[in-house]
């Protein structure tokens, strides 16, 4: 190959390579990007699963309408993880914790053969007892309800679990305490006031009724003698004297029988 062919096969190659560049120049030039001008949207961001979740707020049952529907045997069952450092037998001892018969309506800390924490010990001086709602409170979270308590127990989230356990502590005892009653919604006493309303509305009409029955047995009394005025006149107008008529017939009657006996004899 002389030097013409490859000085010929290198502008070629040359040539194309100054091409391609100078398209992609141009189209650069051509089409470049304006930033904040023409058509387009702000795509969303990802979520990145950091944005908060609302908690939806489920409205407590009173406690009264969950022991109303508790279950005792339920309860039996539940105690179970209790046994290991309570007992529930009647004067049983001490274990990790105080036994459990008679617990419900209790002194809180009123064992004294039982080492109390500090805490049940105070609420022991202040008067505090066992009630199912103070039992519901320490079972769903004993260090919640009484912050320092050697209770090492997490506590029972299911609410209805709570009830059949205390269902089943009241069944502990000779004397079983009664559960608390749910409140009654006042009753706002409407019906006499609705029903006096009517009875006044009712009573408008009849006010209203009387002046025209005034009105009309004074019509019928200006009607009477109206009617007794027209009494006289039609029987004024009714009679005439029959004798009148007979005398003026009877003076022509002599005259024709006159008239007669005159022709006759003439």
């Amino acid at each position: 190959m002389n030097s013409f062919e490859f000085n010929k096969i290198l502008g070629a190659v040359l040539g194309t390579v100054i091409l391609i560049m100078g398209v992609g120049f141009i189209a650069d030039a051509l089409y470049a990007p304006i930033e904040g001008d023409g058509p387009g949207y702000t795509l969303p961001e990802a979520d990145d699963g950091s944005a908060a979740v609302a908690e939806v707020e489920v409205a407590a049952v009173p406690l009264a309408e969950l022991l109303a529907a508790s279950s005792a045997s339920n309860g039996s069952r539940l105690i179970r993880s209790c046994a290991a450092c309570h007992s529930v037998d009647p004067g049983g001892p001490n274990k990790s914790g105080p036994p459990l018969y008679e617990i419900v309506g209790a002194a809180i800390g009123g064992n004294a053969t039982f080492a109390y924490s500090e805490v049940l010990s105070q609420m022991n001086q202040d008067g505090g007892t066992w009630t199912y709602a103070a039992l519901n409170s320490f079972i769903e979270s004993p260090k919640g309800f009484a912050e320092g308590t050697k209770m090492t127990y997490p506590g029972m989230r299911k609410e209805q679990d709570r009830a059949d356990l205390l269902a089943y502590l009241q069944s502990l005892s000779e004397n079983p305490v009664d559960f608390p009653t749910a409140e009654a919604a006042p009753v706002v006493e409407e019906t006499a006031t609705e029903e006096a309303a009517p009875v006044v509305e009712e009573a408008a009409p009849a006010a209203t009724e009387a002046p025209a029955a005034e009105e009309t047995s004074t019509v019928q009394e200006e009607a009477a003698p109206v009617a007794e005025e027209a009494t006289p006149v039609a029987a004024a107008e009714e009679v005439t004297p029959p004798a009148a008529v007979q005398e003026e017939t009877a003076p022509a009657a002599s005259e024709m029988s006159e008239i007669g006996m005159l022709l006759a004899g003439g």
